[in-house]
């Protein structure tokens, strides 16, 4: 007997299943065709370079629980139980993959509101959870019937990204010591917001070397030039799926930390990767809503021309202020 069922109703999701026949009133995964499934999922996710999005939806039969007869009664348990059937697959994920915590986009418990029989109806078919993935660079809509999970506070988040750093300046106050500050033109780029742009400045500091460049009293001075020079036409952008979906507004004051090492007068060339993190809402596994610190972006690749003030090494974090 088969467990792995076609899913109910019309998906364009690149991978589906019916996780049928969970054990009769209980939401533990324990059915070996089921993990072996997910396993299976989880291998093709880490084979995917760009945007993914998963679903999963848990159901229940209209089975009345042992000794309840109130139909209310019965229906909030079985919807309790596809809550706990759901909940068993998306912690499995997120146990295997951590990542996948901010990639379950539609979360819902069904219960046994989804199909017409009577009360002693215990079909393995409902006794289910059903799990979409879908590769594409939008959201999918959630399906009919489905009602979407609320808007977020602060509006919608975002996972298609750029992000470019064309220059910056870093001195160190004493020579001797490897300590250093910086100031660091960051660029961000959402391509889902038709490519709307922003610049911040990343005042920083950090451990490294500065090997020539301007003196710590003029450090403002070039500061100042170097935003006068945003029309440098060499910057390029890296495209990257957030870690963690974030707006605009959530990279004010966020945290961006910068490993670089810069060469040259001018224009020179510039190795950088970045990494961010700041307070942001998300929602868990379970769909429910949370605040806190996550990371937005993960050792992204920057490095390119860019304007240089000598030759320096460092590793620096500070906050994003945004210029425009």
């Amino acid at each position: 007997m088969s467990r792995l069922h076609p899913t109910h109703g019309p998906s364009n999701a690149v991978r589906k299943i019916r996780l049928a026949d969970f054990e009769t009133g209980k939401g533990e995964l324990t059915r070996p065709e089921h993990i072996r499934w997910l396993d299976e999922t989880l291998g093709f996710i880490a084979a995917q370079n760009t945007y993914y999005w998963i679903h999963i939806y848990g159901h229940a039969s209209k089975l009345n629980p042992r000794g309840v007869t109130d139909p209310e009664a019965s229906r909030a348990l079985n919807l309790a139980l596809s809550y706990a059937r759901a909940n068993s697959v998306a912690r499995y994920l997120v146990y295997r993959n951590p990542h996948v915590d901010y990639h379950i986009e539609q979360f819902s418990a069904r219960g046994s509101d989804d199909y017409k029989a009577d009360s002693k109806d215990n079909s393995e078919d409902e006794r289910a959870v059903e799990v979409h993935i879908f590769v594409q660079p939008t959201p999918p809509p959630a399906p009919p019937g489905v009602v979407p999970l609320p808007a977020l506070p602060g509006g919608r988040r975002y996972r298609s990204w750029a992000v470019g750093v064309p220059c910056g300046v870093t001195v160190n106050p004493c020579p001797w010591i490897p300590a250093v500050i910086s100031g660091n033109l960051v660029i961000f780029q959402c391509h889902e917001l038709n490519n709307a742009t922003h610049a911040y400045l990343s005042p920083a500091s950090g451990v490294g070397y500065s090997f020539t460049g301007p003196q710590l009293s003029t450090i403002k001075e070039t500061i100042k030039a170097i935003l006068g020079s945003i029309s440098y036409t060499g910057m390029s952008l890296t495209p990257f799926a957030a870690t963690t979906p974030f707006n605009f507004a959530d990279l004010d004051g966020s945290v961006c930390m910068l490993a670089q090492f810069g060469l040259g007068a001018g224009v020179g060339c510039v190795g950088a990767r970045a990494w961010g993190s700041g307070q942001v809402f998300y929602r868990d596994a379970n769909g429910r809503q949370q605040h806190g610190v996550r990371e937005f972006y993960k050792d992204v690749n920057v490095s390119g021309k860019g304007l240089v003030t000598g030759a320096s090494a460092s590793g620096v974090g500070g906050p994003l202020v945004r210029l425009w």
